[in-house]
């Protein structure tokens, strides 16, 4: 169960750093943009894709984790929160605090490229 939780929250703590990166990666594009700089416009998309890429195989790792303690455990996760908080309350809270950071990033990460 614990191997479970460290690798769920081993996911999101990887995908909010790579969300981080990317938003990063924004706000140089946007310089770049400004400053009409089409190399490092290049170079800043091919490392947006090397990130989605990895945020993509870590959504696919999740997917594994989940469908394997499902099976594991002979039920079906509708909310990993509930689960998480049911095994130990504790870790359910501490990835709800992930979560909400990861969500947070992400809404920043969308404004930007939407400037972008």
């Amino acid at each position: 169960m614990q191997n479970f939780f460290d690798n769920i929250k081993t996911t999101f703590l990887s995908q909010l750093q790579y969300t981080k990166e990317l938003i990063q990666i924004a706000d140089e594009k946007t310089q770049a943009i400004r400053d009409n700089d089409v190399s490092a416009i290049m170079q800043l998309t091919n490392k947006e894709e090397e990130c989605a890429r990895n945020i993509i195989t870590l959504e696919k790792n999740r997917d594994v984790y989940i469908k394997e303690f499902e099976r594991k455990e002979n039920t079906k996760i509708e909310n990993l929160s509930d689960i998480l908080e049911k095994i130990s309350p504790k870790s359910g809270i501490e990835l709800n605090l992930i979560a909400t950071d990861l969500k947070e990033n992400l809404e920043t990460l969308k404004n930007k490229n939407d400037v972008n």
